[in-house]
């Protein structure tokens, strides 16, 4: 692979290799959107699983602030308490 792609982090590491993560990137087989929708949604398990006592939307505001300013609160809201449909 090439030296930019080496340096990607894998988001999906429990569900497949870096490799593959690599590969099914490269070849546009992966959603872009749903992998950062399951990023956000491990951050927001992370922060209510966490130390610190939050609310939900206080988690919410959190991720907008510190790491997707460019999304608003209410599009991290739908993509965290929305269950992922089934497609067909």
């Amino acid at each position: 692979m090439s030296k930019v792609m080496s340096k990607v982090t894998n988001p999906l590491g429990e569900i497949i290799t870096d490799e593959q993560y690599e590969l099914l990137m490269k070849d546009g087989l992966l959603n872009p959107l749903r992998v950062r929708d399951v990023i956000i949604k491990k951050r927001y398990e992370e922060l209510k699983n966490g130390t610190e006592k939050m609310s939900s939307s206080e988690r919410i505001d959190k991720i907008q602030r510190e790491e997707y300013k460019y999304l608003t609160f209410e599009t991290i809201r739908k993509i965290v308490m929305n269950k992922w449909e089934k497609r067909n």
